[in-house]
């Protein structure tokens, strides 16, 4: 797999046979994986790449706006920007996605913070029973949501560039199809990825640990180490594995103030999960939350 991400410093060029194929400001390093990168350059400047995958992101007025491509297909290279002719899928693609608006999440609970935090605690047992939206809300919001008018989220992020996603897997959940769906900060809505229940599969990705089919959803959490690295360097993994840890914390609250159970599980096959939620190749997973009713 090829993951493309932003300049240290630009430009750069993909050369092939001494002739240069493509120039780039925006894509920085190529990082060539178990699968090589084949190249046939035509006169017309095409070239056929196999196996790709293609992330890049754009900030525009302030917002980071992300694109996912893959394809097996003839792509070309113009100007600054790279495009897939055939079969690439990105947000400006043919495919539609099903969305689903969330119930608005409410800014008061049933309980103090203090008493939250007296409560909070892991626990890997769950009862039978389902979730409701607007649980599923407000655990969502807890963990990534927008809580201010310029857009900033409830859990702390070095330098405001938010590297993580959040992902649900939902199994039982009221007025919500089964399947895996990528939380929308901005719209507090849902993102339909795949239908289907997933959790017991994704117990077998995280070393056959039952509590993560036991719960009526799990809340995955995966991070776009760019994001933060491209700033911060090196120093910026840290600071991305911190964020997890603010985000964590606010799940485990807002379950102790709703009377729910979750615990943080860590020990996973990344690539498992990978594949199994149909994670783009930026992304990488760094927990797994199940969620549900107390015993």
């Amino acid at each position: 797999m090829v993951d493309l991400v932003r300049p240290h410093r630009p430009p750069f060029s993909i050369a092939s046979g001494g002739s240069t194929v493509a120039s780039f400001w925006d894509i920085a390093t190529l990082h060539f994986g178990d699968g090589m990168v084949q190249e046939e350059v035509s006169d017309r400047g095409k070239a056929r790449l196999f196996s790709l995958s293609f992330y890049s992101e754009e900030i525009k007025d302030g917002r980071i706006e992300s694109e996912i491509c893959s394809s097996n297909s003839y792509c070309t290279f113009s100007g600054c920007r790279l495009f897939f002719c055939s079969r690439g899928v990105s947000k400006a693609g043919s495919q539609t996605l099903k969305n689903v608006s969330l119930p608005e999440p409410r800014s008061d609970g049933a309980i103090s913070l203090e008493k939250a935090l007296h409560q909070r605690k892991s626990k890997r047992s769950f009862s039978a029973e389902p979730l409701t939206l607007n649980e599923v809300s407000q655990l969502l919001w807890a963990a990534q949501g927008v809580n201010r008018p310029n857009e900033k989220r409830t859990a702390p992020s070095a330098g405001a560039l938010y590297p993580l996603e959040l992902y649900l897997v939902a199994g039982n959940v009221e007025g919500l199809e089964q399947g895996v769906y990528k939380y929308q900060s901005r719209r507090n809505a849902l993102q339909l990825i795949a239908k289907g229940d997933f959790r017991a599969d994704l117990a077998t990705a995280a070393l056959r640990q039952d509590c993560v089919k036991a719960g009526a959803a799990v809340l995955v959490i995966a991070a776009v180490y760019e994001r933060t690295t491209r700033k911060y360097g090196e120093r910026g993994l840290r600071y991305v594995h911190m964020e997890v840890g603010h985000v964590a914390q606010n799940i485990y609250l807002q379950s102790a103030s709703a009377n729910l159970s979750t615990v943080f599980v860590g020990a996973f096959r990344d690539d498992k999960v990978k594949k199994l939620l149909n994670l783009p190749f930026s992304e990488q997973p760094l927990g797994l939350m199940p969620v549900g009713r107390k015993r």
